[in-house]
Protein backbone atom coordinates (compact mmCIF):
# COMPACT_ATOMS: atom_id res chain seq x y z
CA UNK A 1 0.00 0.00 0.00
CA UNK A 2 1.33 3.50 -0.71
CA UNK A 3 0.70 4.34 2.87
CA UNK A 4 3.46 1.71 4.06
CA UNK A 5 6.07 3.84 3.19
CA UNK A 6 4.98 6.71 5.83
CA UNK A 7 7.25 7.19 8.46
CA UNK A 8 5.90 8.85 11.59
CA UNK A 9 7.52 11.55 13.51
CA UNK A 10 11.41 11.03 12.87
CA UNK A 11 11.52 7.30 13.01
CA UNK A 12 13.79 5.42 10.51
CA UNK A 13 11.82 2.49 9.30
CA UNK A 14 8.83 2.98 7.83
CA UNK A 15 5.03 2.08 8.78
CA UNK A 16 5.55 -0.66 6.16
CA UNK A 17 8.56 -1.92 7.56
CA UNK A 18 7.32 -2.13 11.49
CA UNK A 19 4.34 -3.63 10.44
CA UNK A 20 6.12 -6.20 8.78
CA UNK A 21 7.91 -7.14 11.13
CA UNK A 22 5.41 -7.28 14.01
CA UNK A 23 3.39 -8.79 12.67
CA UNK A 24 4.03 -11.94 13.16
CA UNK A 25 4.59 -11.23 16.85
CA UNK A 26 0.55 -10.01 17.52
CA UNK A 27 -2.14 -12.27 18.80
CA UNK A 28 -5.52 -12.87 17.41
CA UNK A 29 -8.42 -10.43 19.09
CA UNK A 30 -10.26 -11.69 21.07
CA UNK A 31 -13.66 -12.99 20.03
CA UNK A 32 -15.92 -11.72 23.14
CA UNK A 33 -17.31 -8.20 22.90
CA UNK A 34 -16.30 -5.65 25.52
CA UNK A 35 -17.74 -2.38 26.33
CA UNK A 36 -16.00 0.76 24.94
CA UNK A 37 -18.44 3.40 27.02
CA UNK A 38 -17.40 4.87 30.71
CA UNK A 39 -19.10 2.35 33.67
CA UNK A 40 -20.93 4.40 36.23
CA UNK A 41 -23.33 3.27 38.66
CA UNK A 42 -26.06 5.86 39.68
CA UNK A 43 -28.82 5.66 41.90
CA UNK A 44 -32.26 5.99 40.62
CA UNK A 45 -34.16 8.89 42.13
CA UNK A 46 -38.05 8.49 43.03
CA UNK A 47 -38.84 9.92 40.02
CA UNK A 48 -37.62 7.05 38.39
CA UNK A 49 -34.39 9.23 37.02
CA UNK A 50 -30.70 8.70 37.09
CA UNK A 51 -28.36 11.52 36.95
CA UNK A 52 -25.13 10.90 34.38
CA UNK A 53 -22.79 14.34 33.89
CA UNK A 54 -25.53 16.49 35.14
CA UNK A 55 -28.21 15.32 32.93
CA UNK A 56 -31.37 13.62 33.76
CA UNK A 57 -32.11 10.28 32.12
CA UNK A 58 -35.05 8.22 32.50
CA UNK A 59 -35.37 4.21 33.41
CA UNK A 60 -38.14 2.15 34.04
CA UNK A 61 -39.76 2.45 37.73
CA UNK A 62 -38.61 -0.80 38.97
CA UNK A 63 -35.24 0.46 39.41
CA UNK A 64 -35.93 3.03 41.77
CA UNK A 65 -34.19 3.25 44.92
CA UNK A 66 -31.45 1.01 42.90
CA UNK A 67 -27.67 1.52 41.38
CA UNK A 68 -27.58 0.58 37.78
CA UNK A 69 -25.02 0.05 35.63
CA UNK A 70 -24.42 2.37 32.91
CA UNK A 71 -22.88 2.68 29.91
CA UNK A 72 -21.42 6.40 28.98
CA UNK A 73 -20.71 6.45 24.99
CA UNK A 74 -19.93 9.30 22.61
CA UNK A 75 -23.75 9.49 21.90
CA UNK A 76 -25.60 7.57 23.62
CA UNK A 77 -26.17 6.55 27.57
CA UNK A 78 -27.31 2.64 27.72
CA UNK A 79 -28.63 1.22 30.95
CA UNK A 80 -28.37 -2.16 32.17
CA UNK A 81 -30.06 -4.75 34.16
CA UNK A 82 -27.52 -7.48 34.12
CA UNK A 83 -26.32 -8.12 30.96
CA UNK A 84 -29.51 -6.71 29.03
CA UNK A 85 -30.04 -3.03 28.13
CA UNK A 86 -32.97 -1.93 29.46
CA UNK A 87 -32.59 1.71 28.06
CA UNK A 88 -30.93 3.82 25.40
CA UNK A 89 -30.77 7.45 25.52
CA UNK A 90 -28.99 9.98 23.36
CA UNK A 91 -26.02 11.82 25.12
CA UNK A 92 -27.97 15.39 25.98
CA UNK A 93 -25.30 18.06 24.73
CA UNK A 94 -26.78 21.91 23.71
CA UNK A 95 -25.88 22.58 20.68
CA UNK A 96 -23.44 25.51 19.45
CA UNK A 97 -23.70 25.87 16.14
CA UNK A 98 -23.94 29.06 13.67
CA UNK A 99 -27.13 30.18 14.90
CA UNK A 100 -26.24 29.99 18.89
CA UNK A 101 -22.41 31.49 17.88
CA UNK A 102 -24.83 34.54 16.11
CA UNK A 103 -26.87 35.47 19.49
CA UNK A 104 -24.52 34.26 22.15
CA UNK A 105 -21.16 35.86 20.59
CA UNK A 106 -17.86 33.60 21.16
CA UNK A 107 -17.29 33.48 24.73
CA UNK A 108 -14.39 32.09 25.59
CA UNK A 109 -15.70 29.00 26.89
CA UNK A 110 -19.32 28.12 26.13
CA UNK A 111 -19.56 25.03 27.87
CA UNK A 112 -18.37 26.34 31.26
CA UNK A 113 -20.22 29.50 30.98
CA UNK A 114 -23.71 27.43 29.97
CA UNK A 115 -22.97 25.11 32.83
CA UNK A 116 -22.19 28.25 35.02
CA UNK A 117 -25.03 29.82 33.79
CA UNK A 118 -27.35 27.33 34.45
CA UNK A 119 -26.38 26.72 38.09
CA UNK A 120 -26.17 30.12 39.66
CA UNK A 121 -29.09 32.33 41.41
CA UNK A 122 -30.57 28.64 42.64
CA UNK A 123 -30.48 27.08 39.22
CA UNK A 124 -32.74 30.57 38.19
CA UNK A 125 -32.47 30.09 34.39
CA UNK A 126 -32.38 26.17 34.39
CA UNK A 127 -35.81 26.06 36.40
CA UNK A 128 -37.31 29.15 34.03
CA UNK A 129 -36.36 26.81 31.45
CA UNK A 130 -38.15 23.98 32.64
CA UNK A 131 -40.85 26.15 33.15
CA UNK A 132 -41.04 27.24 29.63
CA UNK A 133 -41.20 23.44 28.75
CA UNK A 134 -44.20 23.26 30.84
CA UNK A 135 -45.65 26.07 29.51
CA UNK A 136 -45.53 24.73 25.97
CA UNK A 137 -47.13 21.60 26.80
CA UNK A 138 -43.58 19.49 26.56
CA UNK A 139 -43.01 16.30 27.61
CA UNK A 140 -40.69 16.01 30.50
CA UNK A 141 -38.58 13.69 27.87
CA UNK A 142 -37.40 17.60 26.51
CA UNK A 143 -34.40 18.75 28.33
CA UNK A 144 -33.94 22.20 29.76
CA UNK A 145 -30.87 21.66 27.43
CA UNK A 146 -33.29 21.70 24.42
CA UNK A 147 -35.31 24.44 25.13
CA UNK A 148 -32.76 26.67 25.58
CA UNK A 149 -31.44 25.71 21.94
CA UNK A 150 -35.26 26.26 20.09
CA UNK A 151 -35.20 29.75 22.26
CA UNK A 152 -32.25 30.57 20.86
CA UNK A 153 -33.26 29.62 17.36
CA UNK A 154 -36.67 31.31 17.78
CA UNK A 155 -35.29 34.95 19.27
CA UNK A 156 -32.57 34.24 15.54
CA UNK A 157 -32.66 36.99 13.11
CA UNK A 158 -34.57 36.00 9.52
CA UNK A 159 -32.29 33.93 7.42
CA UNK A 160 -29.96 36.28 5.81
CA UNK A 161 -29.18 38.20 8.73
CA UNK A 162 -25.48 38.57 8.84
CA UNK A 163 -23.96 38.14 12.05
CA UNK A 164 -21.20 40.09 13.69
Amino acid sequence: MAKDGRHIDNRPMSVGFDFDYEAPLLALLPFEEFDVGLTLTPKVDKTSRITVRENKYSVPARFISQNVRVSLRADEVWVFERHEIVVRHPRLLPVYDRVVRCELGHPPSFWTDLRTALREDDAALHHRLLGLRQSAGLPESVSALRVADVGVWMAHPAPGHRCP
